[in-house]
């Protein structure tokens, strides 16, 4: 039996009476409805006068619409004004234009969804595409219907209410760091820890460690209490448990791979891997993923875990499925959606980023924000950019002195160009604070 296309002629018709009955109700259903939203033309070419009028700043009223309309060449096309003023009598009061206006738009959703669905269905029944192209495209079409959500301004009582209770939790838990700790003490004192809403990009080159250092943030930021995701694209969930382990046992990884650890040693880290069991650890390693790939894992996990979930990292920027003309223009709108997921989620993002080679041709190999490859799309998008260096990378195994910087090459509220020196031991994939490991 075949199905009727969603639509309620009843609700077009009452949303646009209540507008025409009062033109300064125009603002409260204008971000609800979208032009297109009306299934019956002469209702979209209605609506679509009344957004020319408000975009001039002009009242829609029943004189002005019908000048429009005629300049337009679209009045008689309705029938001439009668068919307005028609309109008019279709609803007594327009008090409930909100109301008509979310009917109207939940059948243009669902119809969108209809007509998405149909596009999906072609593409998989298409054999000559390759189902890993099918699916990120399928995914792009579904996420960009538009639910209706209501774009909504805080109020500055609200924001400094928020902000008091907030300050005053601070104060009386003895909180030493505002916001989401990382566990490296020079580091949190000056950005005040990890915070939400923010993308923060940590870059440096192959084997400096950004991947050692991103897991050993996550997993302290939930010890304590910041429930965290880990979107590797390179290394299986094992590896990276197998790092995190030896990380709290201090032990030597390669002594896993090769048998030679000590029965002291694997009891550390079997210790650790009941410790880390008990994290509100959670981690993703099926490949390269797109933003909206990204996008829809976070929330299935913020609809899991709730307001506990704070950070994601993804490792790494370079090996995320992207479209794009070229390489900037490819990352500057996965890292622009990385910024946007952060914003709307209330949570920390964090990529890691490769920098280009050019930094190996210089003398002074520490990162600078230029050294980011295309960097001017990361760049930008980004609140924070940490560059990390580790000397040891660059010489002999005799020479080495297991330590590391780690520079702020991008923050709003940082001191320009800090850098912090840390203890970073490659065998236990660990990085410590300097005077920490002294002690």
């Amino acid at each position: 039996m075949t199905q009727e296309v969603p639509f309620s002629v009843e609700a077009e018709k009452a949303v646009l009476a209540s507008l025409l009955i009062a033109p300064d109700m125009f603002h409260e259903v204008a971000d609800i409805l979208e032009e297109g939203d009306f299934y019956r033309t002469q209702h979209n070419i209605i609506f679509s006068a009344m957004v020319e009028l408000a975009g001039a700043n002009q009242p829609a009223d029943l004189v002005i619409l019908c000048d429009l309309l005629d300049a337009q060449q679209n009045l008689s096309k309705l029938g001439g004004d009668a068919y307005l003023i028609s309109l008019m009598q279709e609803v007594p009061t327009p008090i409930h234009a909100e109301h008509y206006a979310k009917i109207v738009h939940s059948h243009a959703v669902r119809r969108m969804l209809i007509k998405t669905a149909g596009n999906i269905a072609g593409m998989a029944y298409d054999e000559t595409r390759d189902v890993g192209e099918i699916v990120p495209e399928a995914l792009t079409e579904i996420a960009a219907i538009r639910t209706g959500r209501r774009t909504e301004a805080k109020t500055a009582q609200d924001t400094v209410d928020r902000y008091s209770k907030e300050l005053q939790e601070w104060v009386d838990e003895g909180r030493k760091v505002w916001g989401i700790p990382v566990g490296l003490r020079d580091l949190d004192t000056e950005l005040g820890g990890f915070h939400r809403k923010q993308l923060i990009i940590i870059a440096g080159r192959p084997g400096h460690g950004k991947s050692c250092l991103a897991m050993q943030m996550l997993a302290h930021a939930a010890a304590k209490g910041t429930a965290g995701l880990f979107i590797s694209m390179e290394m299986g969930d094992t590896s990276l448990i197998e790092r995190l382990a030896c990380n709290y046992a201090k032990v030597d990884s390669r002594k896993l791979k090769n048998g030679t650890a000590t029965r002291e040693e694997l009891v550390r880290v079997n210790r650790s891997l009941a410790r880390i069991r008990n994290l509100p650890l959670y981690i993703c390693d099926q490949g390269s993923l797109s933003s909206h790939q990204v996008t829809a894992l976070v929330a299935r996990h913020i609809a899991r875990i709730g307001e506990a979930f704070g950070v994601v990292v993804i490792d790494h920027i370079q090996l995320a499925s992207m479209k794009g003309n070229n390489l900037n223009e490819k990352w500057g709108e996965f890292t622009k959606d990385l910024k946007s997921l952060a914003l709307r989620q209330n949570i920390c993002v964090v990529a890691l980023s490769q920098l280009n080679r050019e930094v190996e041709k210089r003398n002074d190999k520490r990162p600078r924000l230029y050294d980011l490859r295309e960097s001017g799309a990361l760049e930008q998008n980004a609140d924070v950019v940490l560059g990390l260096y580790c000397a040891d990378a660059y010489e002999a195994s005799d020479a080495k002195t297991n330590i590391a910087e780690i520079g702020i090459l991008k923050a709003r509220e940082s001191k320009p160009n800090w850098m912090t020196k840390v203890v970073f031991v490659p065998e236990y994939t660990r990085f410590d604070d300097l005077a920490r490991e002294k002690e």
